[in-house]
C-alpha cells in the first residue's frame, strides 16, 4: 500500500498511511488499534527510556472481545494473501478497503453497528475516562442535539465519538424524528423552544437580559445600525 499524503511539520512529519475519503475518520483509529494501552509518560531505568501505559482502557477492550476481532482480522489478511499470491487481486486496491469502510460506516448490519458503536473508546489520550464510540441515543438526547441544542458543543449532549454512527444505530422511526427535529430547528417553534428551555435553566436573570438585548436591537434598526448581538 503507497504511503501517501506526507506532510512535513517543525519537528515531525505525518504519513497518511490509507487513501481516505470517509467522514468517520474516528472509524479507522477505533479499528486499528494496538493492543496495550495508552503512552502516558516515560520512565529512565538502566540506561533507557521504558513508556508507562495505562491499563484502563485495555481492560475495557478484552472485555469488549477486542482481541477476538484482532484474531478475526488476521485469518482474514492471511488468506488475502493468498489469493492475492495467486494472483486473484491485486496488491494494492483502495478500492476494496474503501468499500469495506464504507459499508461498516453506513451500509452495516446490526451486528457490527453494536460491536463498533460498543466499543471503548477515548479520543484524547489524556483522559481517564473511556466512554463507547458511537452510544445508542435516547429519545431525550435525540430532542436536545436536534432540537433544543443552541450554541453549546455537541459533546455538552453527547457521550461519544462519532456522533453520525450513533444515528446510523437508530431505529427507523428515530431517524424520522431527528429529520422531523431539524426541519423544525430553525422555524418559530424551534426558537420558542430553546426559548423556554433557557428560561427554564436560567430564569428570572436570563429574561432580563433577553428582553434588553432584544430592546436595544430594536433601537438599532430604527436607527439603521444592527449591532451583533
Amino acid at each position: 500500500m503507497n504511503l501517501d499524503d506526507i506532510k512535513h511539520g517543525e519537528k515531525c512529519m505525518f504519513i497518511n498511511y490509507i487513501q481516505n475519503n470517509n467522514r468517520m475518520t474516528f472509524i479507522i483509529e477505533n479499528l486499528c488499534r494496538a493492543p496495550h494501552g495508552q503512552t502516558m509518560s516515560y520512565e529512565y531505568a538502566d540506561g533507557k527510556y521504558y513508556p508507562v501505559l495505562e491499563d484502563y482502557e485495555v481492560d475495557a477492550l478484552v472485555k469488549h472481545g477486542y482481541l477476538k476481532y484482532i484474531d478475526g482480522v488476521c485469518l482474514f489478511a492471511n488468506s488475502y494473501y493468498k489469493e492475492n499470491f495467486n494472483g486473484l487481486f491485486k496488491k494494492e486496491n483502495p478500492q476494496l478497503y474503501n468499500a469495506f469502510l464504507h459499508y461498516i460506516s453506513y451500509i452495516t448490519d446490526e451486528e457490527i453497528l453494536d460491536f463498533i458503536g460498543d466499543m471503548p473508546f477515548e479520543t484524547t489520550g489524556f483522559g481517564t475516562k473511556v466512554v463507547e464510540f458511537a452510544p445508542k441515543l435516547s429519545k431525550e438526547q435525540i430532542r436536545n442535539i436536534y432540537f433544543l441544542r443552541d450554541r453549546e458543543p455537541v459533546d455538552q449532549l453527547y457521550q461519544g465519538a462519532e456522533l453520525q454512527y450513533s444515528v446510523n444505530r437508530c431505529t427507523n422511526e428515530e431517524r424520522k424524528q431527528i429529520k422531523s427535529y431539524q426541519d423544525r430547528a430553525l422555524t418559530m417553534q424551534g426558537h420558542i423552544a430553546r426559548l423556554g428551555k433557557k428560561l427554564k435553566k436560567e430564569g428570572w436573570r436570563y429574561t432580563l437580559v433577553f428582553v434588553f438585548k432584544r430592546t436595544v436591537r430594536r433601537m438599532m434598526i430604527r436607527m439603521k445600525y444592527i449591532p451583533d448581538l
